[in-house]
């Protein structure tokens, strides 16, 4: 962490300031894989032999680096959580404002004493002076999340996968027309598109149904449904390419076929993001602007597309600097949290790692992505966005769970492409090429791309060298406080006691 980090975290909080810590450190790291990516992409591309043996050397360069990102990142999160003692911080979490009870039980001293409560509480004191906790069944919440909430969240998904796969079978008909295979990548974006429109409202009920008690569990299960259906939106529409059988259909079709989706999804598509992050936010804050003056959505329509501004906004510019910035900071979008960022990496994160040997070049892409991604939300919770409520935050919780699934996946769909769908077995000289042949070479790649992920675990530790000593440092200081603040409150006790 540096200055300005810490400028960040006073002014944002904890959680944008963590965020924008993490991005800053998987950019930067980011670019060593990004020319790993050039070097292997164009030596594929410029060789007429060895080119699956170059695939292999670059997925495990991937690999690798996928998961000594996930350990270095364990390293600096620690180090951040200790160094401003965050941990402590994230355990004051209160009860949410939209959490709901449905019985009040009685808090007796004996039950007070015992902390036989749930944490965080949710005790109120009642009119005749007794005390009362604010209740909501458990297990009624995990029946609702179960048996309501994931079952549609499953239906959604569903019918969206297929959609996709509709459209995969569509592709196939005619797997070397460059029209149809464009087209059909851009329809999978659409519908994608727009279950995601969809899912978003879905996600919000769902969530209302259970009922949640703290911001976290409400953060992690909010986590846990978009990971479920964006792995499928997402990444179906490539893995059928993969798996889907199709006679007369040759594994070098489907490997370009997938550079096809893969440069519309990390080449194409994140360019139309950046657009709509900068100029979306802006319009809407303006459209505000010019309906809180005009009350007529014509005009304010109409003001915001020829970018002028509303001829009463003159009155509220008399009032004063502070008045005039308290009005537009109240016109513009909320940020409620930084999960629609984080989910957005996690994605580019999939497809850079997954199908790193059909597509090298997206790692570059992926960088050169992100250093326009990391102006571009600086510039929209700057101007575009309400500051957000700071909430205490001590580690990218879920997320970093999820980037680990994904480095796992990575060693198992790298190894797939290589051995099956592109001759690495014959330029190798394993012998017969074989369908079990392949297989077999499948399994012992995934050994090494598996080997190589463990030995990286075991040789970079988790926590920096000088975490012990700063949580030791972080005790001491807490316990020297907390005995420097009886002693004040016994001196005050005394001082009264003498008047």
């Amino acid at each position: 962490m540096c200055i300005r980090d810490r400028n960040i975290m006073d002014y944002f909080g904890e959680e944008v300031a963590l965020y924008s810590y993490w991005m800053a450190l998987y950019t930067k790291y980011l670019s060593f894989l990004a020319v790993a990516g050039l070097i292997c992409g164009i030596a594929g591309e410029v060789a007429t032999s060895q080119t699956a043996v170059i695939s292999a050397i670059f997925a495990c360069i991937c690999v690798v680096w996928g998961v000594g990102w996930n350990v270095l990142w364990n390293q600096r999160e620690a180090y951040f959580t200790a160094h401003y003692a965050l941990d402590a911080l994230e355990e004051q979490q209160t009860i949410r404002d939209t959490h709901e009870s449905i019985e009040e039980i009685d808090i007796g001293d004996d039950k007070l004493h015992l902390l036989e409560f749930s944490y965080p509480p949710s005790l109120v004191g009642t009119s005749d002076g007794k005390l009362v906790e604010m209740h909501y069944p458990p297990m009624k919440r995990l029946l609702t999340r179960y048996l309501i909430s994931y079952p549609i969240i499953i239906l959604l998904t569903g019918f969206m996968v297929g959609l996709q796969y509709l459209i995969t079978v569509w592709r196939f008909e005619s797997p070397n027309d460059i029209v149809i295979n464009y087209g059909s990548s851009f329809i999978t974006l659409v519908i994608s598109a727009s279950f995601d429109i969809c899912f978003t409202k879905v996600i919000d009920m769902v969530n209302a149904l259970e009922n949640n008690r703290t911001d976290n569990e409400e953060e992690f299960q909010t986590i846990m449904k978009r990971f479920f259906y964006y792995f499928f939106s997402k990444y179906f529409a490539l893995y059928s390419i993969l798996l889907l059988p199709k006679d007369g259909l040759e594994n070098p079709e489907r490997l370009e076929t997938i550079k096809i989706q893969m440069l519309v999804t990390t080449v194409i598509l994140p360019l139309v993001q950046n657009v709509t992050e900068t100029f979306l936010p802006m319009l809407k804050a303006r459209f505000r602007i010019n309906y809180d003056m005009s009350q007529s959505y014509p005009i304010a329509i109409r003001n915001t597309l020829m970018g002028r501004t509303h001829k009463h906004y003159k009155q509220i510019a008399d009032m004063g600097v502070d008045s005039e910035t308290l009005w537009l900071e109240s016109q513009r979008e909320p940020l409620m949290s930084m999960g629609d960022d984080y989910l957005e990496i996690l994605l580019q994160y999939g497809y850079m790692s997954m199908f790193a040997v059909a597509f090298p070049f997206a790692a570059l892409a992926a960088f050169v992505y992100n250093l326009f991604e990391i102006r571009v939300d600086a510039n929209k919770m700057i101007r575009f966005y309400q500051r957000p409520y700071a909430r205490p935050i001590s580690s990218i919780g879920a997320w970093k769970v999820l980037f680990g699934f994904i480095a796992i996946l990575a060693i198992v769909s790298n190894s797939f492409i290589i051995s099956i769908m592109t001759p690495a077995v014959e330029e190798v000289g394993a012998g017969d090429t074989t369908s079990e042949r392949r297989y077999q070479f499948f399994v012992g790649f995934q050994y090494v791309l598996g080997g190589l992920a463990v030995l990286v675990y075991i040789v970079v530790p988790s926590k920096p060298s000088n975490y012990l000593k700063m949580k030791v440092k972080q005790s001491v200081l807490t316990t020297r406080y907390a005995l420097k603040a009886a002693e004040m409150s016994r001196k005050k006790d005394a001082e009264d006691t003498l008047v």
